[in-house]
């Protein structure tokens, strides 16, 4: 089957291309690269009054807590670029990965791949409602219901440098509280809130998607590993064997290129659950604003939900890389032993290596690495509360 009548992950590349994130079709590279770049300038843009605030901060015109929350924006921007530059700069390597799948394609049955690749839309889908109804209340609740922070602010002159009403604290060296700088500077930062949320969600689909993909050809290589007819002739049985190594060598190298690729934004996704999460917690511990609590819960939920389901698939598609040498050493090999029993050896030798979402002076990406991140943000909101 050919490559452009192939396709996986399609529904998270057409979210990309509607919010600017990937190269539109209709147009060439210089366009395309132009509109990417022209997006990534507006929502970095749209960041510096909350950088501002922080400064503010230090200068005792707010509280604390209005200092974590503005570094939990500066957090989640630096994740929004991280992964903003994955895709920039590897935006045709990663067009490669999805049409590589094909390359599976002579060892398993095409129903394999769109069985798994409906699933990962599936999950998409979900991922998208969540976040979409995460979006429209973090940005609807503070404006239809300012009394929490009216209660909250200090003076006549925040009041208009830092209107309530806005998603979060930002300081505008300018009166925000008329209407038309008012809603400029909501349309701001509305779009940094959605390109940093649906971004980062979708790149995190799309990882899914590949480790989902990745681990169901791992399954199906196991089960013709296990069903090798080693009792008939040896050459029927040597070109099978042969096959199986073959699909093998080829799973392992396709997760090799995931793994590099989406290595940088892994990294972000750790910087901004063991920091970013933290905050979070002690925000919704310490606010006596129940809308507030409700917006950080939201948030709290969607970046574990996230990073959680991306050590899960890690650690499955671990866990099913070592049963390789279960389902060879299961299969009938004592027949023909002493002809095989050197690559036997070798492919039970090299499954015993198990494929780690690894990255670079950060660990390996599993639920034990889930757990510690947990155990870290437990062990620092009980430490922030105490100071």
């Amino acid at each position: 089957m050919e490559k452009d009548k192939f396709k996986i992950l399609s529904l998270h590349i057409n979210v990309l291309i509607f919010l600017q994130f990937w190269p539109n079709p209709l147009f060439n590279n210089v366009v395309n690269n132009h509109i990417m770049s022209i997006v990534c300038f507006i929502t970095v843009t749209s960041c510096i009054p909350c950088i501002w605030t922080i400064y503010k901060v230090f200068e005792g015109m707010y509280d604390i807590g209005i200092l974590f929350e503005s570094f939990i924006c500066f957090v989640n921007i630096m994740a929004y670029l991280t992964a903003y530059w994955t895709i920039f700069r590897n935006k045709a390597v990663i067009e490669n990965l999805i049409n590589d799948i094909c390359i599976f394609l002579p060892y398993c049955p095409t129903n394999l791949i769109r069985d798994t690749d409906a699933s990962s839309i599936r999950y998409t889908k979900y991922l998208i409602v969540y976040v979409t109804l995460g979006v429209f209340v973090n940005l609807a609740w503070p404006a239809i219901s300012p009394e929490g922070c009216m209660r909250q602010r200090q003076s006549e002159y925040l009041l208009k440098h830092d209107p309530c009403g806005m998603p979060t604290h930002n300081y505008y060296p300018f009166d925000a509280s008329k209407p038309i700088p008012f809603w400029i500077a909501f349309a701001c930062e509305a779009l940094l809130t959605c390109n940093i949320c649906i971004l980062f969600s979708m790149v995190t689909a799309i990882i899914l998607g590949l480790l989902m993909q990745i681990t169901e050809q791992i399954k199906h290589c196991c089960d013709k590993f296990e069903h090798i007819n080693f009792k008939g002739d040896v050459e029927t049985a040597r070109k099978e064997f042969l096959e199986c190594v073959r699909y093998h060598r080829a799973i392992l190298e396709y997760a090799e290129r995931v793994f590099t690729v989406f290595a940088p934004v892994m990294s972000a996704y750790l910087v901004v659950t063991s920091s970013a999460t933290a905050l979070i917690g002690y925000q919704i511990v310490e606010t006596d604003n129940t809308q507030d609590r409700f917006r950080y819960a939201m948030l709290l939920l969607a970046w574990g939900c996230l990073f959680f389901m991306i050590c899960l698939y890690a650690q499955i598609l671990q866990d099913e890389s070592v049963l390789i040498a279960d389902a060879l050493y299961n299969s009938d090999w004592t027949c023909n032993s002493i002809y095989f029993r050197h690559y036997i050896i070798r492919v039970i030798a090299r499954a015993h290596k198990p494929l780690y979402f690894n990255i670079s002076f950060l660990g390996k990406i599993s639920l034990t690495r889930f757990v510690s991140v947990s155990n870290f943000n437990k062990h620092a909101v009980i430490i922030m509360n105490l100071l």
